[in-house]
């Protein structure tokens, strides 16, 4: 975003104009107009008349220093700026008031909104400068990603911290249920031959057989296993070799969060192994990058919200 002001004469005609981008992470209309109230200032003669098409910086002026600098307000921080410069003149040399805002030519010749020709030539001279300071302002995406990151690692720590408490206090989870590694059926009964004629599949279009699940007991002190196939989560998780740092996106992808080797379904050959900790190539870095966004690290599709496991 940007904020731009002008300054119009008696006679309607607007003497000049300035503009800029809006500083700071907070891009607020709000935030933008006591942002400019405050930066002209310096460069106004007293008495001092500021018009406005915000209300809320109208109705925030007449609360006063005290009332808008609380830390519970928001703007607190430009409030307090602007007030500071309000000083160096006097406040009772300015003066606020409120205009319509965007009104057309037609609308106030016909009188359907009260506005005179000064007020309406100042504020569109006014908003045309604040676009030409929002066109200055940089591309903040790298940052939007990285605090997108840092909200989610809070999120996450906040709730491991908060089952630490539950668990510590002895007390229930009602609100997370645990997976539970449900037995296979059993296979059904194959139908006894009939004396009809039946035609065999050559031996190379036969469907493979399903590799079966084995169980894994862990051991203590260690948990590399050598076992090729494991059942669900809890199996997988017990499977993991204790040098990973265990995180986990959705219900059944689990990831180390130092080497980035992950399972999904029943891929798990890189967590059975000691975690590398370190030399991650482009590629694992890239996975790990989308498996903590809680994306999946081949499809790439939201799965969940990644959060540890195992700290």
């Amino acid at each position: 975003m940007g904020f731009g002001a002008a300054a119009v004469g008696v006679d309607g005609a607007v003497l000049g104009t300035v503009h800029a981008a809006l500083p700071g992470l907070v891009q607020e209309s709000g935030f933008g107009e006591i942002t400019v109230a405050a930066e002209i200032l310096p460069l106004c003669i007293p008495p001092i008349c500021l018009v406005s098409d915000y209300e809320g910086f109208v109705d925030s002026f007449r609360d006063g220093p005290d009332v808008t600098t609380d830390a519970s307000r928001k703007y607190a921080e430009a409030w307090r700026q602007f007030w500071r410069r309000a000083d160096d003149f006097g406040v009772n040399m300015i003066s606020v008031r409120k205009v319509p805002a965007h009104v057309s030519r037609v609308r106030m010749e016909s009188g359907e909104v009260d506005i005179s020709f000064k007020d309406r030539a100042g504020n569109a001279a006014a908003d045309a400068a604040a676009r030409r300071g929002a066109a200055l302002q940089g591309d903040f995406s790298g940052l939007k990603v990285k605090i997108r990151r840092a909200s989610m690692a809070v999120v996450a720590v906040a709730k491991w911290v908060g089952r630490l408490g539950v668990r510590m206090a002895g007390l229930p989870f009602p609100d997370v249920k645990t997976p539970e590694v449900q037995p296979r059926p059993p296979p059904k009964p194959k139908k006894a031959p009939t004396a009809e004629l039946v035609v065999q599949q050559p031996t190379a279009q036969l469907p493979r057989p399903r590799a079966q699940p084995v169980a894994v007991a862990p051991v203590l002190g260690t948990r590399a296993v050598e076992a090729p196939q494991v059942g669900g989560p809890v199996d997988m998780m017990l499977a993991c070799h204790d040098s990973h740092v265990m995180w986990r996106t959705g219900t059944d992808l689990l990831f180390c969060g130092l080497c980035a080797s992950y399972t999904s379904g029943r891929r798990c050959q890189g967590l059975l192994r000691p975690c590398a900790r370190t030399g991650r190539s482009y590629a694992k870095q890239k996975q790990l990058t989308l498996m903590m966004e809680g994306r999946h690290p081949v499809t790439k599709e939201v799965i969940g919200i990644a959060h540890p496991l195992r700290l």
